[in-house]
């Protein structure tokens, strides 16, 4: 699970405005009705306000579109609220949820606070990427941006005066330097459009926003090629 799971913070104490900013990025790499692992910090007296807002979100209120995954979610949640503790160790600070369209995680401090990692439980085609770090991450990377960039693709960008840029990326507000292979079409240093592969979430993200599943290099051709004219108009 280590390739699937990102760790929130290690510092209990991290302000709230940082801990929404880190979940808002998060939030934004994966797609509707997601399954989430949620594990929620040792603490009690933490744990038990974010499960309580997490009991209040999953109680039939639309507009947070959460909900628990399956009934084992809220009988776990149940148990450790009316028991004031947690059972079978670690595990037993699991809580699977499902997201909606709109999850509206910024009316959940309590809840963001309370968790310590969150995780996918499913293997993707960009696992490896957050598995390995330093010459193996890169070795996976390397004949990905290749595949993806092949030269008509580059010649087609630059025909419209603009560079088609490829990297292996990471966000220095994730803990555990979450990585992406990033592509931009680019005028100059500027950066006008981009398609993103996640390796926390296997998505493809185009500006920032998660579309669908990464599968092979000619899906991600196909998503730059249908950015070339709109960089184009904002060169």
């Amino acid at each position: 699970m280590s390739g699937r799971t990102f760790h929130v913070s290690s510092n209990p104490s991290e302000e709230k405005s940082m801990r929404i900013e880190v979940f808002e990025k998060l939030m934004a790499r994966v797609t509707p009705n997601t399954v989430l692992t949620l594990t929620f910090r040792e603490d009690m007296t933490t744990a038990l306000r974010g499960l309580a807002q997490l009991l209040h979100m999953c109680d039939d209120n639309p507009q947070y579109a959460i909900e628990f995954a399956d009934s084992h979610g809220i009988m776990t949640v149940l148990a450790v609220i009316q028991g004031r503790g947690w059972g079978f160790g670690s595990a037993g600070r699991d809580v699977q949820v499902r997201i909606g369209q709109d999850w509206e995680f910024r009316g959940a401090p309590e809840l963001i606070r309370a968790i310590e990692r969150v995780s996918l439980p499913e293997k993707h085609e960009l696992t490896q990427l957050t598995r390995v770090k330093g010459k193996a991450r890169k070795s996976f990377a390397d004949p990905i941006m290749q595949q993806c960039t092949p030269p008509d693709l580059r010649s087609d960008v630059e025909g419209w005066g603009l560079t088609l840029k490829a990297e292996l990326v990471a966000d220095p507000i994730f803990m555990n330097d979450l990585p992406m292979i990033r592509f931009a079409i680019c005028d100059g240093e500027r950066e006008l459009q981009t398609v993103e592969l996640d390796g926390f979430s296997g998505q493809v993200l185009v500006n920032g926003d998660a579309v669908e599943p990464y599968r092979r290099p000619g899906q991600v051709i196909a998503m730059i090629r249908n950015q070339i004219e709109t960089a184009a108009a904002a060169a």
